[in-house]
């Protein structure tokens, strides 16, 4: 590889490190590209030489994150496959859950900070776009009950809280009896065929 790509990665690593890091006590709203700089110790020049604008940097940050649970998916999937798909199918959501939130802690504890902004409908964004392709991927064996997209939010709306009331806020709960428990929750539901029929 050459060196000015090591150190494009290396800027944009700095970059998408200060971001998240401002987010923890900022809105992004009130977060500015040379504050961005300040704490990545990267001068304006090169960061518009990356990026248009921090809203950019926020959806490749996002799209990091989407593309390596998507390939830690896949992996994950074919190394533990069984012949329950209803189990293979919760198990691997289970593990883009975890990755989500355990190996991007700061990044998700940075959502809190995030209420009502540009940035919640990017999130919602990509977790739609990522959910429909697993959806589609699967319609061979799931059958939708209701349109994906209403589906999506509906867990959505489940799951975040129960992430940001167990999972990082560590509250109660074990990380192991987390995801025994989201396990078991995510499995009873698709089971109960109230969203999915299974054929």
């Amino acid at each position: 590889m050459r060196k000015e790509d090591m150190r494009t990665i290396r800027t944009k690593k700095l970059l998408k490190k200060g971001i998240t890091k401002l987010m923890l006590e900022h809105s992004i709203e009130e977060i500015s590209v040379t504050d961005i700089c300040k704490i990545a110790e990267i001068n304006r020049v090169t960061f518009y030489t990356h990026y248009q604008d921090k809203y950019e940097l926020l959806h490749e940050l996002l799209h990091d994150i989407a593309d390596l649970i998507e390939r830690e998916n896949q992996i994950y999937y074919l190394q533990n496959k069984t012949n329950d798909f209803l189990k293979d199918y919760t198990n691997t959501m289970s593990h883009s859950i975890y990755k989500i939130c355990f190996e991007n802690k700061q990044f998700i504890k940075s959502l809190s900070k995030q209420e009502n902004t540009v940035f919640i409908t990017m999130v919602e964004e990509v977790i739609i776009k990522e959910w429909l392709k697993t959806f589609n991927e699967s319609n061979e064996k799931l059958k939708l009950k209701f349109p994906a997209k209403m589906i999506i939010k509906f867990l959505m709306g489940g799951f975040s809280k129960i992430i940001f009331e167990y999972a990082l806020t560590e509250k109660d709960l074990t990380e192991k009896e987390f995801f025994k428990y989201f396990d078991q929750l995510f499995y009873s539901l698709l089971k109960s065929e109230i969203l999915f029929e299974v054929v």
